[in-house]
C-alpha cells in the first residue's frame, strides 16, 4: 500500500539487488544455544515486545525464527544481521542487556548487548561482510499536487 502510494506521488521507481556490505553475522557461540522451542502454534504471528526506554533493557521474543530475531537485532545494533546460525523452527526468549552508553560499575547489572546475546542465548555476532538485500531507488519526481 505504502509502495503504492509512493509510486503515484512521487513517480518512484525502485528495484532490489544484493550487494556485498558490512554486516553482523548472527551464528552459534561455543557451548550451544540457550534457546526454548516456541509452545505457539508455527502459524502464530510473531512477537517482539520490549522495554528499551529504561536503562536496563529487556525485549522478549515469542514464536520467532532465527531470521525475525536477526531483522530485529539490526534496529539495535545500526546495520544489517545476517542470520548463519541454521537453527530450524521457532523460539521464545527474553533477552536483558545494559547500553554501553549506561553502563555503570554495578555488578548487579545486566552486561552489554552483545555480551548479553552470547551469555543469556548462546549466540554471538561478529563483524562481517555478507550479500545484503538493498533498495535502489531508480527515479523520483517532485510530488503530484493534492
Amino acid at each position: 500500500m505504502v509502495e503504492k502510494l509512493l509510486n503515484n506521488r512521487f513517480a518512484l521507481r525502485t528495484h532490489h539487488e544484493k550487494r556485498e556490505l558490512s554486516v553482523y553475522a548472527l551464528t552459534v557461540a561455543k557451548g550451544g544455544v540457550k534457546l526454548a522451542r516456541s509452545k505457539s502454534e508455527p502459524d502464530a504471528p510473531i512477537d517482539q515486545t520490549g522495554n528499551l526506554a529504561s536503562g536496563q533493557q529487556s525485549w522478549t521474543f515469542t514464536n520467532n525464527t532465527m531470521t525475525d530475531f536477526a531483522m530485529g537485532m539490526q534496529f539495535l545494533v545500526g546495520k544489517p544481521v545476517a542470520d548463519q546460525t541454521s537453527l530450524i523452527g521457532r523460539f521464545d526468549f527474553t533477552l536483558t542487556w545494559t547500553p554501553d552508553e549506561l553502563r555503570t560499575p554495578d555488578p548487579g547489572a545486566p552486561p552489554g548487548l552483545f555480551t548479553a546475546i552470547q551469555e543469556q542465548l548462546g549466540l554471538k555476532l561478529d563483524s562481517a561482510r555478507a550479500p545484503t538485500d538493498v533498495l535502489v531507488i531508480d527515479y523520483a519526481d517532485r510530488p503530484s499536487a493534492n
